[in-house]
């Protein structure tokens, strides 16, 4: 995933992903409120540009870990949801198969 602040753009990891929005790892500190863009990268190399606005940030391990990002998805092609929700569902197929 790819993060854009103003005025810079940052690689995330993804932690945690819903339909709402995403937990993610950075190594650069976005204050709440700040208005982002992402662009996710679903398997099959499908790619997904959205809008954010981040909800909480935090230090992780005094910063030596990065940081911690929750954002809420703020705009995204109705197309795009719709991919990302088939993505999800898939993935909770799995989880259900495997435990």
């Amino acid at each position: 995933m790819t993060l854009t602040v103003p005025g810079a753009s940052t690689p995330a990891r993804v932690a945690d992903i819903s339909l709402s929005g995403v937990r993610c790892h950075t190594d650069q500190e976005v204050d709440v409120m700040t208005q982002v863009g992402m662009q996710l990268v679903l398997p099959g190399a499908r790619t997904i540009d959205c809008r954010g606005a981040v909800v909480r940030s935090r230090r992780l391990d005094g910063g030596a870990e990065g940081d911690e990002t929750a954002i809420f998805f703020t705009s995204m092609a109705e197309r795009d949801r719709v991919e990302l929700q088939q993505f999800l569902q898939v993935g909770r197929m799995i989880c259900d198969v495997l435990f």
